[in-house]
């Protein structure tokens, strides 16, 4: 119980610095580099079977079109459409295409899409909006 407080005083540390002493496009890239980690550790637990950097790719993609008021809906339909190619290029769909494609599809909107909403909370109204957000949802969680 203690390890477990004290891992969580530090993030909030990290995170406090981070967001309050980091410009928005260097919160954008510490949320960058999370994000890839993030997608690679969803890949590796789902047990995908495939070089985890596809997944890691198109949550980052994800995120800073998110975070710089881009065309998201482009980018997770490139995603899609890049996703459903390989899969039926694969041949007969097998458990190892779906895991892989379920990742691939998975990582953006369940990594991305949340990091991108962050980074633009940040951008767009500042690093007290960005906290009062988190804190609010840190606050429900426990």
């Amino acid at each position: 119980m203690l390890t477990r407080i004290a891992s969580g005083l530090t993030l909030l540390a990290i995170v406090l610095a981070v967001v309050i002493g980091l410009s928005p496009w260097g919160t954008i890239v510490m949320a960058l580099v999370v994000v890839a980690l993030a997608a690679d550790e969803f890949a590796q637990l789902a047990r995908a079977g495939t070089d985890t950097r596809e997944a890691g790719l198109s949550a980052v993609v994800t995120t800073l079109a998110i975070a710089t008021n881009g065309l998201v809906q482009v980018v997770l339909f490139a995603v899609l459409v890049v996703v459903a190619a390989r899969a039926v290029g694969r041949g007969r769909p097998d458990q190892d295409v779906i895991r892989q494609a379920g990742v691939a599809l998975g990582a953006p909107v369940y990594i991305g899409v949340p990091a991108g909403i962050v980074c633009a909370l940040r951008t767009e109204f500042g690093p007290w909006a960005l906290l009062a957000g988190l804190l609010t949802v840190i606050a429900s969680d426990t």
